[in-house]
């Protein structure tokens, strides 16, 4: 991996010697590209058939970007995708692939254990490691990162939890992690004497407290620099309805992923970012999930009239003060998201550094929504995107949009008896529910699995048979489910349903072979009355 990396260093180095002043001489970001001496990017987003910016983005170009943004595409990253972030907790890749130990799979990330009182305890495996990650289209930075990105991994837990990170430094300087939140002085990383040195490890341990929205991130020093260079990223802790008074348990229970409540929200995490790519302590380059304009290009869909719920955190270097600004709406403030109720209602929340806030709306009318730092500056130089509203049931593709889909990869795979399954096997004969999950380990993939088998015939009534497919070959006890092995996640991958987009993935295959709906996130979808309503509207076609 190193050698790798340093090969990256020296074939992307980009220029040095522009500042932010040269930026906006150029006319903002708009002139990224001459401003960096960057290749520029031609053309509009690339299809990547099955991830979630594709399959959600049907105005993902620059034609959308009203006159704002960069030019081209940032490339694929293994370990990073900035849509994907935005759902995605307790999940990452694993560089380097760390070899199994005590317990833990090869590249294993996380594991949980529910606890006789109720509480888990969730463990993590963090890593420290040098890289350089592509910030705008062509603009590289050299980063220091957890899990090869930044943000690095988002941590969530429920009050009560135990949370454990066995912390490796991979990386070329001392590193730590120090959480907000209550611990023990052992765990706070702060100190020079709990510096982790390059080649060592460190177990950290301590309770999920208190309720709320919390950051991550190296106390190294210089810490400015450890911080800027993208050491850091998100820790939620969500509530446990029982503990808290009668009147706030339905909201509790919207915040907690474990409860049915929590579906009807949907959830977005943002981190508000910036880059001195000339490192004279003045930033060049603004983001929210680190790649300028991303959410321009790509922008985040949300049905109209649903609950938006935004995770929001700044962490930006070299400049006190942050915001984020909603166009055409306001939303309540939920400071540090340890209040179950609020009395802010705004459309304009400024954060110092650290300092971060749930917040909440709902957009009336369909269309698009802007949304952006309030500092000019920082929206002209990357912070800025774009909601995009609508009356549809869901963002995916869906087979009464009149979209013809895309054909879908083929694929052979195994099942629990060793038979092989592939895609030809149902073209010509049935449509064709493919589900993708993270097997047993993971319990909403386990209660998915019980829905599939207990929805089973009424697929098989509207034509469509169902396949599980996970790292595992999930066992669904001998059900028409039929459970296939995917090792190392390698069709995940082609269907754009792995681990760096969420690892959950459902996919809608007509008779034909075309994917007519497709689902990728973080949690699995579980609306099988929208599925089976799709199925009839596809027959109907």
């Amino acid at each position: 991996m190193n050698e790798s990396m340093s090969t990256q260093d020296a074939r992307r180095r980009v220029g040095r010697a522009s500042s932010r002043r040269t930026f906006l001489a150029v006319g903002g970001v708009g002139g990224i590209g001459a401003a960096l001496s960057v290749p520029m990017l031609a053309g509009g987003a690339p299809n990547r058939q099955g991830s979630a910016s594709s399959a959600e983005s049907p105005h993902a170009s620059a034609h959308s970007m009203g006159g704002f943004g960069t030019v081209g595409e940032v490339q694929t990253d293994p370990y990073y995708d900035p849509v994907a972030y935005l759902t995605a907790w307790n999940q990452a890749p694993m560089p380097g692939q760390i070899p199994a130990r005590d317990g833990w799979a090869t590249g294993q990330f996380y594991r949980e254990t529910r606890r006789a009182d109720g509480t888990r305890l969730r463990e993590y495996q963090f890593v420290a490691v040098d890289r350089e990650i592509e910030i705008a289209p062509g603009v590289y930075f050299p980063a220091w990162t957890y899990n090869g990105q930044v943000p690095g991994p988002t941590i969530r837990a429920t009050e009560g939890d135990t949370i454990r990170i066995r912390f490796i430094n991979q990386g070329s300087h001392p590193h730590t992690l120090h959480f907000h939140g209550w611990h023990r002085y052992e765990m706070d990383g702060a100190f020079t004497d709990q510096f982790v040195a390059p080649g060592g490890e460190f177990i950290y341990e301590f309770e999920a407290d208190p309720v709320g929205l919390h950051l991550y991130h190296c106390h190294s020093v210089p810490l400015k620099r450890h911080i800027h260079k993208g050491l850091y990223g998100v820790f939620i802790v969500d509530p446990d309805p029982k503990r808290h008074e009668e009147r706030l348990q339905p909201v509790a229970r919207s915040r907690n992923p474990d409860f049915a409540e929590h579906r009807e929200v949907r959830e977005f995490i943002m981190t508000m970012n910036a880059f001195d790519t000339t490192f004279d302590a003045e930033n060049e380059v603004y983001a929210v999930n680190t790649v300028a304009f991303h959410y321009m290009r790509h922008p985040i869909h949300v049905k109209v009239g649903e609950l938006v719920r935004i995770y929001l955190v700044n962490i930006t270097e070299f400049d006190p003060i942050n915001s984020f600004h909603l166009h055409a709406g306001f939303f309540d403030v939920f400071r540090t998201g340890t209040k179950l109720e609020t009395t802010e209602y705004t459309d304009t929340v400024m954060l110092c550094q650290a300092e971060r806030a749930i917040i909440e709306f709902r957009l009336r009318h369909p269309g698009q929504y802007m949304f952006h730092a309030h500092q000019s500056e920082f929206a002209e130089l990357g912070w800025m995107g774009v909601f995009e509203a609508s009356d549809a049931d869901s963002p995916a593709i869906n087979a009464a949009s009149g979209s013809t889909g895309y054909p879908a990869p083929s694929f052979e795979l195994s099942d629990s008896t060793g038979r092989s399954v592939r895609l030809a096997d149902f073209v010509g004969r049935s449509h064709l529910l493919m589900v993708f999950s993270l097997g047993a380990a993971c319990s909403h993939c386990s209660e998915q699995a019980q829905a599939l088998v207990r929805d089973c015939a009424a697929f098989r009534a509207a034509g469509a048979e169902v396949v599980l497919v996970t790292p595992d070959g999930m066992d669904t006890n001998g059900s028409p489910v039929r459970s296939l092995a995917d090792q190392g996640g390698r069709v995940a991958q082609v269907y754009g349903a792995h681990r760096v987009n969420g690892g959950h993935g459902s996919f809608l295959i007509d008779r034909g072979g075309t994917v007519r709906w497709s689902r990728v996130g973080a949690s699995p979808f579980m609306d099988h009355s929208y599925i089976l309503n799709e199925l009839k509207r596809l027959n109907e076609s």
